[in-house]
This record gives C-alpha cells, structure tokens and sequence, in this order.
C-alpha cells in the first residue's frame, strides 16, 4: 500500500524539526527516503525497508534494529515490498517500473528476477504478495479499466508472468492482495463500480477465476490492508472508513470473513489503515494515519496511540504465543519500535513533526 506522494513530498521539508520522545516508542532510525513497506520475520530478529525517494533502495537489519546496512541491489525507487508469511527468510520488492527483485536470506542480498512485470497500463505498482518460497510472486497495480486487469503472477521467480485478469468486470480499483504461504489462496480487495460488488475476492487456481467472499457497502469503505497469519491460517483486514468494528477476519477457507467486535477510543473512519497481528492473533495493531490501534486481547479492545505521522506501515513481530517480541511503525522516514507493550495513557507515539501538530 502506498501513501500518496504529495504529502510525502512536502513532509520531506520537516526533517529539522527535533523528535519529541514519548514513554514505550523509540526512535530507532532515520532513513534518507520515504518508506514504502517494512517486513519482519517472527522473532523480529530480521527487518526490511524499501525506499521510494532519497537513495531509493532497501536497508535491512540482522539484529532487530539494532543497526540498518544499505542492501546492494540491482534497482531504486520501491513502490512496495513483502515476505512470504510462512517462509518469512523469503522477500520481494517491486519498483515503480515493475522490475522485481527478491532475496532468500531476509532481504540481505537480493537478485533481479529475469523479467519486468508486463503493465497493461502505467498504474502505480501498489502491492506484492510471496509464496511458495520465492517462486510464485503477485504483484498488484493500483487499478485498471481492461476488463480489471490489474494482477500478474509468476510461477518461476519472475522468468514470466501471466496476467491474472482479477475479478472480470471493467472499471475496478484494486486496492490490495495477500496470499497464504502456498498461493492457493489469494485474496484481492477490490473498489468496483457500474454496480458491480465492492469487497474481498478469493481466488484458489492462481488468479484465473474469482469469488466474492466478502461484500462491503459501495462507495469509498474498501479494504485497503489485508494479512495472512501463517500460525492460525486466517486472513485479517481493516477497512477503510469503516466506523464499527472495521477490522474483519476470515475463516481456514477465507471463503466467509466476519467483523471482530470491539470497543474503541475513537470512532472514525480509517484513512489508510494498515494491519498487523501477532503469532497468536492476540496483539493486533492498526496505523490509521496518526492513529495507532492497539489491541492486547485479540480485537475485543484498543488503546489508541495519537501519533500524528500520517505513517501507514506497522509490523509485529512474536516470538512464541505469548510475549510479544517488537512492534514497529513508520512514520514517512522514521522506523519507531518497542518491545513492550506500551504504556496506554497520556503516551503518544513519537513523530518527527509532533511539535507542530500536538501544541494543544
């Protein structure tokens, strides 16, 4: 998922400003570009960043944060980036021209895959999905008005690419894509029009045929995150501008999703909310664009973090059921960590211009 550009570009100017620290979140780097994805492995032993602006490349980290290296790899500019759910060593990144490059080491060193992702159109590449180690790559542009095509999928590590035509209806907006570890599973968010349904569809052979598994009303409630917990085999999603119980799951089959119930601190729409959950699906955690969502029970309630970042990408990371390893967010160039569960109240996560947005 990407935030848009403007408000990263003029965000750039703000770097001065001093970050303000706050109880549970630390800084834990500054990158000199946009960050366009973070992934983390279970333990929160092995991260990655891609950049899209500054030196555009990939940082990765062997020691939890503990220090970042510039990744040596064979192109700039990453629209998106995303590890296998099952096989997390396995990683991908996309730049905005459709080359692809991928790493089998938790994105320490990375190779170009032998073809470029055949773009129907020039849309903004928007998202990837891994399985099957590295050899079956998805890559979803933003959206597409032939007859919906906006997905391609490689079985062979990117040597080519079939165009997995999506739902088949003109005029669609694809949102995002997530698959299990295998592929047999791919889930595709998609904002229709021309009456056509809006919400999840599921696709078991590959992208060749379609399934609506999940209906959201029509107009701009569409989901824009979706994840595969590997350890409970579901999906989890948050809907954009939904205001009730916006985060959703499925079942084994991802054939049927229901609304997790809960109580909230703020009842808002989501502007550009980005999931993670935890090994055991205790922990999910929410960036709602200046909002973190907190919840240590399983969705049944949330502690509201205000961090006024715009930031999009959270990521958690557990090592076993029941202690939680690392929880990041980014705000634009900033990585922010804890490894304990934050403190609820008055805390606010960090941002790096905090000071202009939270004078009151």
């Amino acid at each position: 998922m990407s935030v848009g550009v403007y408000p990263k570009m003029w965000v750039l100017l703000l770097l001065s400003v001093v970050l303000v620290p706050a109880m549970g979140w630390q800084l834990n780097h500054t990158f000199t570009g946009s960050i366009e994805g973070i992934t983390c492995d279970s333990t929160g032993q092995y991260l990655t960043v891609a950049q899209i602006f500054g030196d555009s490349t990939i940082y990765f980290s062997a020691d939890s944060g503990a220090t970042w290296t510039a990744a040596d790899v064979p192109t700039t500019g990453y629209a998106t980036i995303a590890s296998n759910p099952v096989e997390t060593q396995y990683v991908a990144a996309v730049d905005v021209s459709g080359n692809t490059v991928v790493s089998s080491d938790y994105g320490q060193s990375w190779s170009q895959v032998p073809s470029t992702v055949p773009l129907v159109d020039t849309y903004e590449i928007d998202a990837v999905a891994v399985a099957n180690g590295n050899s079956t790559l998805i890559v979803m542009s933003e959206s597409s008005t032939v007859n919906g095509q906006c997905l391609y999928v490689s079985t062979n590590t990117g040597a080519s690419w079939s165009s997995a035509r999506g739902p088949n209806f003109a005029n669609v907006t694809c949102k995002t894509v997530a698959a299990n570890g295998d592929a047999t599973q791919i889930v595709l968010s998609v904002l229709a029009t021309n009456g056509n349904p809006n919400g999840l569809y599921l696709s078991t052979d590959l992208g060749v045929s379609w399934t609506l598994v999940h209906s959201i009303a029509a107009g701009v409630t569409v989901v824009k995150s979706i994840v595969y917990n590997a350890h409970l085999s579901i999906f989890y999603a948050a809907v954009f501008a939904q205001t009730t119980n916006p985060v959703i799951r499925s079942n084994t089959a991802a054939t049927s999703w229901t609304e997790i119930v809960g109580t909230w601190p703020t009842v808002s729409g989501f502007l550009s909310a980005n999931i993670a959950v935890s090994y055991d699906g205790q922990y999910i955690v929410v960036n709602n664009d200046g909002k973190i969502e907190f919840s240590t029970d399983g969705g049944a309630s949330y502690i509201e973090y205000r961090s006024s970042s715009l930031g999009s990408y959270v990521c958690v990371a557990t090592g076993n059921t029941t202690t939680p390893a690392l929880f990041m967010y980014e705000s634009f160039q900033s990585v922010y960590m804890t490894n304990t569960v934050p403190n609820p109240s008055p805390t606010k996560a960090p941002s790096f211009y905090q000071p202009l947005c939270d004078a009151s």
